[in-house]
């Protein structure tokens, strides 16, 4: 069985922890198809973040 594109994603945000962490490490490290999924995912994930930066909208220093 293989990690859900779901777990992969909240592997790479660090949001899981104990056992189920240890599982997906475990998991992806003699998996090769989801290690490179992880990859995957964890390339898109930064690349929407800084996407979101980019779009975030400039505050002027000289007020209204």
């Amino acid at each position: 069985m293989h990690i859900s594109h779901h777990d992969l994603e909240r592997y790479h945000l660090r949001t899981v922890y104990g056992a189920e962490l240890d599982t997906i490490e475990a998991h992806v490290l003699c998996c090769g198809e989801c290690a490179d999924r992880a990859v995957d995912v964890g390339e898109y994930i930064d690349a929407m973040r800084a996407a979101m930066v980019r779009m975030k909208p400039e505050t002027s220093s000289t007020g209204p």
